[in-house]
């Protein structure tokens, strides 16, 4: 009896053995895939990281291109000039075109430049945010305009000499 015993403790020692063996090879693959599928993961996540870079360098690339298209010297052709550079971002209504059209304004230049920058800079802050929002309040200083969040104030903008 103590020989079937001895006997069956060793085929259970020697399966042991077997199962062992057959687990940490199954573990040592396991491992291997893993670090596979880790390294396949971190390589999948530069290039998104890339890809994601190279878009928002293409925003603020496209966002900083203010492409400055010939402004007219007077009024007259600003209905069919806001049509051709505004499109899509910037509505003239009728009255404000016949209002243009009929002002005794002298500047002509800077109304077509601030509607560029609300095309180029407004449009884009209103929309995505961050660095438009100084790139807008760059402009506005720039041209010593100052933004009121009142329309009844002379058309909800003024210039800032006026109010000094």
């Amino acid at each position: 009896m103590v020989e079937l015993l001895e006997e069956e403790i060793g085929k259970l020692t020697d399966d042991l053995e077997e199962t062992k063996a057959d687990f940490l090879g199954l573990l040592e693959i396991a491992e291997s895939e893993r670090d596979r599928e880790r390294a396949r993961a971190d390589n999948l996540r530069s290039h998104v990281d890339i890809s994601r870079s190279t878009i928002e360098k293409n925003k603020k690339t496209r966002s900083n291109q203010q492409v400055n298209p010939a402004i007219p010297c007077k009024f007259s052709g600003i209905e069919k000039w806001s049509d051709n550079h505004l499109s899509g971002f910037v509505v003239l209504l009728g009255r404000a075109i016949r209002e243009a059209e009929d002002a005794k304004f002298s500047e002509p230049r800077l109304i077509c430049e601030i509607l560029l920058a609300l095309k180029n800079v407004y449009v884009p802050m209103k929309r995505y945010g961050g660095e438009h929002k100084q790139a807008w309040r760059e402009f506005l200083d720039h041209h010593r305009i100052e933004d009121v969040q009142r329309f009844q104030e002379i058309g909800g903008v003024r210039t800032k000499m006026s109010t000094s």
